[in-house]
């Protein structure tokens, strides 16, 4: 069992009780940096079999001054009906456009240690904005829990923040994001992009979108192809898409170390090592029609 209390010495920290999430894979390249964890045993057993979790920042996307998340999360609970919700707290009331919520932050935060404003309190003015895209589930429900009296709603009922005279910083938000799946399953996948920049800039954020594929989840992020492979898929991957310019391809969770033949349109692109962390990562000039085999 979990205790009910936080680590209190390093003997703690040691300790497999506290042991609640495991990075499983970890790369960091010129394009990307890309980190797989597992947080199966922040859960309780009897709800809950797996939860992995893969965060890709995208260090330069075309057309866009700012780096990119991607986040890939495979649920998998012990009973279809356990409602799996994807979360996002916010500072500020977002709008809903599309699959996509656009989060403007323009609030003026307090660093301080009193209840009350003081003349020696440094005072910090946000002006910052996120697109959160939903691209997986498809069909998803997207809502918004929060508002006034509402900023942590849990099951009928509002936890608020309490501040305390030791709090260095007051910035509590002011509710959540909320994306389920509309259907019942045991395993569900979700997949999500968050752009971030300025308030004040109106250029369109990156293009993304999923990809046709067998084996695993593909996407395109602007120039960049990812592609999350599937546990157990067997020794091959596919992917297809058309663009006449060109791309960055990293293909995820491969088998770590093994050579790969990578094939386009039939023909032979080249063979590439997976790294020691299971990534994938090649070039081409245009798209088509993609394999990845193992030899």
């Amino acid at each position: 069992p979990v205790p009910a209390y936080q680590p209190r010495d390093l003997k703690d920290v040691q300790d497999e009780c506290f042991a609640q999430g495991s990075v499983l894979a970890y790369e960091d390249r010129p394009e990307l940096t890309y980190i797989l964890a597992d947080g199966t045993r922040a859960y309780r057993r009897d709800k809950l079999k797996l939860f992995q979790r893969s965060l890709v920042f995208l260090k330069k996307v075309h057309g866009w001054k700012h780096p990119v998340i991607v986040i890939f999360d495979r649920v998998v609970s012990t009973n279809p009906e356990f409602k799996k919700a994807w979360n996002l707290h916010t500072m500020q009331i977002p709008r809903l456009e599309g699959n996509t919520f656009v989060i403007e932050n323009e609030c003026r935060i307090r660093f301080g240690g009193d209840l009350k404003a003081t003349p020696t309190d440094y005072w910090c003015q946000y002006s910052g904005k996120l697109y959160s895209e939903t691209l997986l589930p498809r069909d998803a429900q997207l809502s918004f829990v929060g508002g006034e009296g509402k900023e942590f709603w849990v099951n009928g009922r509002n936890y608020p923040t309490i501040l305390r005279e030791v709090d260095y910083i007051t910035e509590p938000g002011i509710g959540r994001i909320e994306v389920s799946p509309s259907r019942p399953a045991l395993e569900d996948v979700f997949l999500h992009v968050l752009s971030p920049t300025e308030l004040s800039d109106d250029a369109p954020r990156p293009q993304a979108r999923v990809i046709e594929s067998g084996g695993g989840t593909a996407l395109r992020v602007g120039n960049h192809i990812l592609v999350f492979r599937n546990a157990g898929a067997g020794t091959a991957l596919a992917y297809a898409l058309e663009q006449d310019g060109p791309l960055l391809h990293s293909v995820l969770q491969l088998e770590r170390g093994k050579t790969y033949k990578v094939l386009r349109d039939g023909s032979l692109l080249g063979q590439e090592k997976a790294s020691a962390q299971g990534v994938l990562a090649f070039t081409s000039d245009r798209g088509g029609a993609f394999h990845v085999v193992r030899e």
